[in-house]
This record gives structure tokens, C-alpha cells and sequence, in this order.
């Protein structure tokens, strides 16, 4: 079952009137921009802009296996209308190191998880070995090299 968020039933969403579309993949979709509290897990971002599709034509969306799309390029590649959720995350002081991670599974366990995201930091008992930190060379795509 998916979860929608509904403008019409928060009581603390405010539409400010901005239009916007977004062309990716095969398809496209329109909507209007807002403000609104964002809760992820235990964490708050206030006054977080905030995108309410509102036309998705087409079957991308309708059978789809998610909730929503969380956007979180860096500001030069987001909607010239709004910050990236991590940057107002990291602009609010809500995480104590300005880094997010990934966690990816194969595994077909119900008991374990098929991945996480997690903001703010990293669990190390979901790897081994050290990590590789790479430098970004393209601040849009989190791009880096690679030999």
C-alpha cells in the first residue's frame, strides 16, 4: 500500500503557487511547489520546500513501488525552485556529520533489510574493511573517478 501525501489534509503545508515540471526517463509530470515540515526517520527539517505532484500521465507512477521521489543532488543540479532536502538538513544543524549513506542488499531475508539510507552518517556494522573515500569531481552527479 502506498502512502500519499495529501496538501489538502496537513496542517501545516502551504502552497506558495509555483508550477514546475520535470522530464525524466520516458515520461514527465507537473506540480506545485510548497513548504512543509518533513519528518525522515527522527529527524525534522523545517520549512522544507517541497514538490506536490499533481498530473502524472501515464502507468510510471501507478504501479510503481514507491511512495515519492527524495531528491538529493546538489543544489546546481535541483529545481532552480527549491533546496535539496540534505542541504536544508545540513543548513538546519540536524545531523552531526554533512555526509548520507546507502545501504544495499541482495538478500532475500524477510528479517533483513533491503537497504537503508541513512542521513547523517554511516552504521558500521552493515560493512567491513575500510572505506574508500573518493573526491567529487563533478559537483551536480556526485560524480568521481574512477581507475
Amino acid at each position: 500500500m502506498h502512502h500519499k501525501f495529501k496538501a489538502f489534509e496537513s496542517s501545516t503545508f502551504n502552497h506558495d503557487g509555483r508550477m514546475f515540471g520535470i522530464h525524466y526517463g520516458k515520461g514527465h509530470m507537473l506540480g506545485i511547489m510548497g513548504r512543509e515540515v518533513l519528518k525522515i526517520g527522527p529527524l525534522t527539517v523545517q520549512n522544507q520546500e517541497f514538490g506536490e505532484s499533481v498530473y502524472e500521465p501515464g502507468y510510471v507512477f501507478v504501479m510503481a513501488k514507491f511512495d515519492g521521489v527524495l531528491g538529493l543532488a546538489y543544489p546546481s543540479l535541483a529545481e532552480e525552485l527549491g533546496t535539496p532536502v540534505f542541504d536544508s538538513i545540513m543548513n538546519q544543524k540536524s545531523v552531526d556529520q554533512p555526509i548520507f549513506s546507502f545501504y544495499l542488499s541482495k538478500s532475500k531475508m524477510p528479517r533483513d533489510p533491503e537497504g537503508e539510507l541513512l542521513l547523517g552518517g554511516m552504521d558500521e556494522a552493515l560493512y567491513s574493511g575500510p572505506i574508500n573515500w573518493n573526491p567529487v569531481t563533478l559537483k551536480s552527479y556526485w560524480q568521481i573517478k574512477m581507475s
